[in-house]
């Protein structure tokens, strides 16, 4: 029997199809958690701690060293004024996919299926198959936006990164092949 699943949502209606799935699969898990991965620039860390030597100034865009106390045009700036920043846009990230998972959970909710909305941040495969492993998932079931040749090559496929890398089952439903719900 499964226990937990991990249902892969970006807020598109692509990833949305594989809610009829869950709704079948929800009859033989106990447990459901939605995840939504709010991707970070790359190599953009989330922490203060981690912050790159420069960020935007909120007031006015420029780039601001996060080692001094001042602007390039002179003035001065709090010590954690850009960290404010970035964790504002992040709360702000963080609040919009959490209602939506809610909203997507209540539809579930409502055929009887236990759900979690998990928001989590970085690189969407990364995060996809760490969280599988930390919460002993026992099947990730997410969608494949269907690229193919050189908009795969160029924007990479979260779906194959995780095939390959989790040491959890993956259903994966092809695009095209999303009934109504």
């Amino acid at each position: 029997m499964l226990k937990k699943l991990l249902v892969m949502l970006d807020g598109s209606e692509l990833a949305e199809c594989v809610l009829s799935y869950v709704d079948t699969l929800g009859f033989c898990a106990e447990h459901a958690d939605l995840v939504q991965v709010v991707p970070t620039p790359h190599g953009m860390p989330i922490k203060k701690s981690e912050l790159p030597d420069f960020v935007a100034d909120p007031n006015t865009g420029l780039r601001i060293s996060t080692m001094s106390t001042s602007t390039p045009g002179g003035r001065r700036v709090p010590e954690d004024e850009g960290f404010w920043y970035q964790d504002k846009m992040m709360e702000r990230a963080e609040a919009e996919a959490r209602d939506y998972l809610i909203g997507i959970g209540k539809r579930l909710e409502d055929k009887g299926i236990k759900i979690e909305p998990v928001v989590l941040f970085g690189d969407p495969a990364s995060e996809i198959v760490d969280y599988a492993t930390k919460t002993n998932a026992d099947l990730i079931v997410m969608s494949s936006h269907g690229r193919s040749g050189i908009g795969r090559w160029a924007f990479g496929s979260v779906a194959d990164k995780v095939l390959r890398a989790s040491p959890v089952p993956v259903m994966l439903i092809r695009a095209g092949m999303c009934p109504a719900i």
